[in-house]
């Protein structure tokens, strides 16, 4: 289980890594489901459900805050296949957010 440290560990969910690539040594990119996909949606399979905080959703991550051409279709293709309903998707925005540097 996950969570940030201001919140209790009984409210921590668990997040299964689905896919991460382009290999074993580097990640560039990965979908991650919010705990298992037990639920059945319009076209595959569902972690959770909208009312669940925890133990639900799916995410597409890529390194880039603007993916090149073709990579968010790569990993929407590949969460088909590993048969995820993709209805439970919603798009972000991330043009124009600035992450300023951590201290190290």
């Amino acid at each position: 289980a996950v969570g940030p440290e201001f919140i209790p560990q009984e409210m921590y969910g668990s997040y299964w890594i689905v896919f991460a690539g382009p290999d074993e040594d580097s990640y560039d990119y990965g979908i991650v489901s919010g705990g298992p996909p037990k639920n059945s949606g319009d076209d595959g399979c569902i972690a959770g459900s909208e009312s669940e905080v925890n133990e639900a959703g799916l995410w597409l991550f890529t390194k880039d805050p603007v993916p090149e051409p073709g990579m968010v279709d790569m990993l929407r293709e590949k969460a088909t296949e590993l048969g995820f309903d993709l209805s439970v998707l919603q798009n972000v925005t991330q043009e124009g957010c600035e992450y300023p540097p951590i201290p190290v």
